[in-house]
């Protein structure tokens, strides 16, 4: 927690000392910050043995009588703000004579001092104001509205990740969001006009005008006051961003932004603006020169004009009119090279992804046989009618479970695969065939490949139905292996089993270990693990008793990120979170006969949060959804086999084995090789959930709420649509390809059709 820059009232902190006798729960080690709201400390919480926060408030706050309650009802709100890119509240009440509250420790700076100290790119900024608008529009959507949105109660910690600080506490002081502005305005630089008692309602959307004059000072480096310049005119940025500051600073609140939500979708809409304005101006050579540069340039043009005249004219009047023109529709031929070269060159890149083997069959289908597999698929499926779908949402309760398990589990046998014995497969780099790059498809100014400009089969998604049940985000969704009913999981803490066929929800099992983070079936569908997001339990469940059969891990580390069971039935690989500190993470092999640990690996200092088990279980790529970059450990050999500190997202592995897919980068498990240049994506939100489809295409889940289809071939995107109010949270692929199912923080999930 750093310094902030509130201006110091006549309130006076209290000592370390004096402080000490209060919380003796606490350790207080050092005073933070002392302010007009009152004074931050840095401790610690022994029990728990972690760094916290503790604030108290003025003692001058809680001299009301009616501020008690009002302090345990806003107190209480702001406690259920569970968001990344808000600072938790962990406890708060009253001690004496001072109301506090004991909140997440964030080490770094401010974002009112990043402003001051450094030059910061311009899309770092704006990647940052967007993970400010999340946290916003969370809080709002919770009721919370925080009335003091400026730089200093915006925190960076050291991953580069907003924090904001100090919901609500405004709000306290003026006696909650419905009177007007009397005892404070917050920071005059920052507050909306209806704060200064005009009689105006005092809503989120004061909010929206502090975060319109945050937007400015970080892509300006000033507070815009009076008459100011437009931000498009000191910023790399397209004319578009004024609007967006404009309409966030209207006087009248009815005429901004609806919500966070809505400024962010137009802060993305001005980016995209923007960088098409840039890559206009990279297209014609445009460069920032002073005068005599250019001066020089076109003094130089002029004369080799005039060369090129006298040259050309003398050639003529030798006869040399034929050499000129040959010349001359050579020039023209090559200036239409390009686009015949696109064409070959795809045609080139197609054929030798068709012909890449391993073991004589063909790696990567082609669009033809995706499209004749898939309409295949579809002769056998049945699909309901329109008016059985508009009843699914009302369909619920335990509907022969024990029945629909009973007699699909008669049906596994038969269904799954020929299982071969030996393990998999480890493919050696050398049986590896790379795909050779097109370069009519790569981008003018950098390294990476425009999305827009890759050739990808056509496919689209379609919702078929949305299940709805979850209270809270839902972490988990997985289809059995034979696709008769689907699991899910998440923060509510239980696990809902759903009729793939119809959405009949037929029943809710409570999780002893608390949220679910994550689940997987073995591969004949008798059994589901399930992780816990706040526990260290890996809970093994009997389908066809629908009880816990096995429970491990109970000692070790604090959380499970991801699991998934290995293809003998017998083990299950996690990752746990563990120790301290929240980026060291341990990959552990269990032996759910013996609960013993088989495998493991220790991560120290980054953080792992997505695995994918390649066919046998030989091998586990693991992957990080920010900075810790990606992994293939091999398990026989009990060490890391290769690493990218360059790759982030969720992870997912082809269905033979062959390809990782790592966020929108599709990589080689043999030896962690590209099989594709980078692509530009345009929505830049993070990769938060992954699933691999067949071997020419995969599935994403965005921080966004969208779900796109990529091609693994060159990381194209196919098909992309709104998934989820917030993040897409889970991606599971139904066994045929035909569907996918989704989870959000929202709390819904969603069937999606996948047609050609």
């Amino acid at each position: 927690m750093s310094h902030s820059d509130s201006s110091p009232t006549e309130f006076h902190a209290p000592s370390v000392e004096e402080l000490q006798g209060l919380f003796p729960q606490l350790e207080i080690i050092e005073l933070i910050a002392c302010g007009g709201m009152g004074a931050v400390y840095k401790a610690r919480q022994p029990q728990l043995d972690r760094l916290v926060a503790l604030k108290i408030l003025p003692p001058s706050v809680g001299q009301d009588p009616a501020y008690a309650e009002r302090f345990r009802r806003e107190a209480r709100a702001m406690a259920q703000l569970n968001h990344p890119y808000v600072v938790g509240i962990f406890d708060f009440g009253q001690v004496g004579a001072y109301f506090f509250f004991v909140m997440e420790y964030v080490d770094g700076l401010t974002l009112h001092e990043l402003i001051r100290s450094e030059e910061m790119e311009t899309k770092k900024m704006l990647n940052l104001f967007l993970q400010i608008c999340a946290g916003l529009g969370y809080a709002h959507e919770k009721g919370v509205v925080h009335l003091d949105i400026k730089p200093g109660n915006i925190m960076l910690d050291k991953e580069g990740h907003a924090k904001i600080l100090d919901f609500g506490l405004a709000s306290l002081r003026m006696g909650g969001e419905e009177e007007t502005a009397k005892e404070d305005l917050g920071t005059p630089d920052y507050a909306a006009p209806e704060r200064y008692g005009n009689g105006g309602k005092v809503d989120h959307r004061a909010d929206i005008y502090s975060l319109g004059i945050v937007l400015y000072e970080m892509l300006t480096g000033v507070i815009p006051r009076g008459e100011f310049a437009l931000a498009s005119t000191q910023c790399n940025m397209a004319p578009a961003i004024d609007q967006v500051i404009e309409t966030c600073l209207k006087a009248d609140p009815e005429e901004r932004y609806l919500g966070a939500g809505e400024l962010s979708d137009a802060l993305s809409t001005a980016c995209r603006a923007s960088r098409r304005q840039q890559r206009a101006g990279h297209k014609a050579g445009t460069r920032r020169v002073d005068l005599a540069t250019e001066k020089r340039k076109e003094a130089a043009v002029s004369k080799w004009r005039l060369r090129l005249g006298v040259g050309l004219g003398f050639a003529l009047f030798l006869g040399g009119g034929f050499f000129f023109l040959r010349d001359k529709v050579e020039v023209e031929f090559s200036s239409k090279q390009p686009e015949s070269e696109i064409g070959a060159a795809r045609d080139r890149e197609t054929a030798a992804s068709a012909g890449a083997d391993s073991g004589g069959e063909k790696a990567v289908k082609t669009k033809s046989k995706v499209t004749e597999a898939r309409e295949k698929t579809s002769e056998v499926t049945a699909t309901p009618d329109e008016k059985s779908k508009e009843k699914r949402k009302e369909k619920t309760g335990d509907k022969k479970f024990g029945q629909v398990v009973e007699q699909e589990m008669k049906k596994i046998e038969r269904l799954l695969p020929e299982q071969k014995s030996g393990g998999s497969e480890i493919i050696s780099s050398s049986k590896v065939k790379e795909p050779s790059f097109s370069p009519a498809v790569r981008a003018a100014d950098d390294h990476r490949i425009d999305e827009a400009l890759l050739d990808v089969p056509v496919m689209h998604l379609e919702k078929d139905m949305e299940l709805v049940g979850h209270a809270g985000a839902v972490h988990a969704v997985e289809v059995s292996p034979n696709a008769p009913f689907v699991a899910t999981g998440g923060a509510d803490a239980t696990i809902k089993f759903w009729q793939s066929a119809t959405g009949i929800l037929l029943q809710t099992l409570p999780v002893p270990g608390g949220p679910v983070s994550s689940l997987s079936f073995s591969v004949d569908g008798r059994f589901l693990a399930a992780g816990g997001a706040v526990s260290p339990e890996i809970t093994v469940w009997s389908m066809a008793e629908r009880k816990v059969v096995r429970t491990v891990g109970s000692s070790v580390g604090r959380s499970i990120r991801d699991l998934a069971f290995l293809p003998d039935g017998r083990s299950v690989v996690a990752l746990h979170a563990i120790g301290s500190e929240k980026k060291d993470t341990a990959l552990r092999v269990w032996n759910l006969s013996t609960r013993k640990i088989t495998s493991e690996l220790d991560v120290h200092g980054r953080t792992l949060d997505s695995l994918a088990v390649v066919n046998g279980g030989a091998k586990i790529v693991a992957s990080s959804l920010q900075a810790g970059g990606a992994l293939c450990y091999g398990v026989n050999e009990g060490k890391i086999l290769w690493e990218r500190k360059d790759l982030r997202g969720a992870a997912s592995v082809s269905k033979d084995g062959r390809f990782a897919h790592i966020g929108n980068q599709t990589v080689q498990v043999a030896n962690g090789g590209n099989i594709h240049q980078e692509v530009r994506v345009q929505d830049k939100r993070s990769v938060v959930a992954s699933g691999a489809g067949e071997a020419d295409f995969y599935a994403v889940g965005l921080e966004s709420g969208k779900i796109v289809l990529r091609d693994a071939r060159n990381g194209g995107r196919i098909a992309v649509e709104k998934a989820h109010d917030d993040a897409c949270l889970a991606i599971s692929f139904y066994p045929d390809y035909s569907g996918i199912l989704t989870g959000g923080k929202d709390g819904k999930v969603i069937v999606w059709k996948v047609l050609p």
